[in-house]
């Protein structure tokens, strides 16, 4: 997002004048008018909202916590729920200062969900594209992740990307997963999913995609689909192993793994 939400902007602002009419006395909220009135026809920048806007949410915010908690923090008789409505009146105005790269949508309906640990993801694009997206990189995985768990790497290094093999020989390849033996008490064995960090669930929003995320350059924006992140047992009697993400990309013949990983929790 290269602009403020205007409209979350004036809400939040609204909403913590209005706490202060309600809990101090008028002049307190005067400084929440003044921005107000100047949204009326301004667009103030990030710079703005992250500096001035943001003392004046500041100076009002100590002063709330002032007439809701005593000298010790505990809170006051009967100062509960503004305690709570400050709390997320200060959020939201957090969110439209740094606004999430990725929304927020419940994957729990998508077919394999039952193996993920998180059933939240981050998007971007069109939200009724998520679940394929969703639901062919847990496949893809799982299919990946049993043949490194069999030993059968041949196998699993034909599912991953043809960016991906571009720089990474089958030699290379064996050996990245016996350096993490080597490492985490040995071979990656189950893969346990814990969470798909983001979807690109559409053209407009892989275009959107930055080399930040890890993608290798041999990965075009268009192929980009999903990261996901988990743990991989690598002793089965002990429950231990290691951390280990994955990118999911899509060619011609289906999903394949862009990039693999392998860390410490």
């Amino acid at each position: 997002m290269t602009t403020p939400d205007y409209a979350a902007l004036r809400k939040v602002l609204l909403d913590a004048a209005v706490l202060t009419w309600c809990i101090a006395i008028d002049a307190d909220a005067v400084p929440l008018d003044v921005v107000l009135k100047r949204l009326e026809t301004e667009k103030l920048t990030f710079k703005e909202l992250r500096g001035p806007v943001y003392d004046v949410m500041n100076r009002i915010g100590s002063c709330l916590d002032r007439i809701l908690f005593d000298e010790v923090r505990n809170v006051r008789p009967g100062m509960r729920a503004h305690v709570e409505e400050v709390g997320r009146i200060r959020a939201s105005f957090i969110r439209v200062l740094y606004p999430p790269r990725f929304e927020d949508i419940d994957i729990s309906s998508c077919a394999g969900c039952e193996a993920l640990k998180e059933k939240i993801t981050g998007y971007k694009g069109d939200p009724q594209k998520v679940q394929p997206v969703v639901e062919r990189g847990i496949e893809i995985i799982q299919r990946y992740s049993a043949c490194i768990g069999c030993g059968d790497f041949d196998a699993a290094y034909q599912l991953s990307a043809a960016g991906l093999r571009a720089w990474m020989t089958p030699k290379r390849f064996v050996t990245e997963h016996q350096q993490a033996s080597k490492a985490y008490g040995g071979l990656p064995l189950d893969y346990l999913i814990y969470r798909f960090q983001f979807v690109y669930s559409d053209d407009a929003a892989r275009r959107k995609s930055t080399a930040d995320e890890g993608w290798p350059k041999t990965t075009t924006k268009e192929e980009r689909r999903s990261c996901v992140t988990g743990f991989w047992i690598c002793n089965r009697a002990a429950q231990t192993g290691c951390a280990g993400g994955f990118l999911i990309s899509e060619e011609q013949d289906g999903y394949r793994i862009a990039k693999f990983t392998f860390y410490r929790p």
